[in-house]
């Protein structure tokens, strides 16, 4: 019987995983357990241990292929920039376990492909009660499939809410992504909202090929100006 080149690579990882089994199962199972009293003590000494045992290089080298331990690199990040921002409910300081940190990030991937794909473009509530604004911005860069379209809608959820700083951090992720109108208008009307006139027209000095959309704003900007 002759077997193809895709059934032989799928032995293969199968070998693999039996012997990544054999060798490191156990202490996976140990280091997540670890990784959980961290999460349950819950203290910022608690925590630079987890962050100190997901950054050993040992353990990058042996679990980085597991999806568990890729999730949590990326949760890493997310608490790191958390603490940079000065943001008090962490994305550890709402989860206790790894398989709560997992199903947190997982509801907001599964929220942005919601707003992505036309389904419940009205329903903040993971914005409005739990994801942080460097959160919802990680699972838009890696998991987003149009990251421009989704940063807008999200940007629209914040600014409903009243949250026009957070709405701009989305926003200028978005342009990093691509000079796009829409991002582009929405970044002006923020800046027109507090009287920053100049910085608003350096953004739409950037639009290369205005539309309609663009003129739809000037009206809104000179009717506010009018007030």
């Amino acid at each position: 019987m002759n077997i193809s080149k895709a059934e032989m690579e799928l032995v293969e990882e199968a070998k693999k995983m039996e012997i990544w089994k054999m060798l490191h199962l156990n202490d996976w199972k140990q280091c997540v357990k670890d990784i959980n009293l961290c999460l349950i003590e819950g203290s910022d000494v608690s925590y630079e241990k987890l962050i100190n045992i997901i950054k050993d290089k040992e353990t990058l080298d042996n679990y980085l292929d597991t999806s568990e331990f890729a999730y949590m690199v990326v949760i890493v990040s997310i608490y790191e920039e958390e603490k940079v921002r000065g943001i008090e409910k962490t994305i550890f300081s709402m989860n206790k376990s790894i398989d709560d940190l997992i199903n947190y990030i997982a509801k907001i991937k599964f929220w942005i492909w919601r707003l992505e794909f036309g389904e419940d473009e009205k329903d903040n509530t993971i914005i409005e009660e739990e994801a942080s604004c460097v959160a919802v911005e990680c699972m838009l860069r890696v998991a987003a499939f149009d990251k421009v379209k989704a940063s807008y809608l999200v940007s629209l959820g914040y600014r409903k809410m009243g949250r026009d700083v957070d709405a701009l951090k989305i926003l200028f992720y978005a342009n990093s992504v691509s000079n796009d109108e829409r991002i582009l208008c929405e970044i002006a009307d923020i800046y027109i909202k507090y009287g920053k006139v100049e910085e608003s027209m350096q953004y739409v000095k950037m639009i290369e090929r205005p539309t309609k959309r663009v003129e739809k704003y000037m009206d809104k900007w000179e009717k506010e100006y009018a007030k």
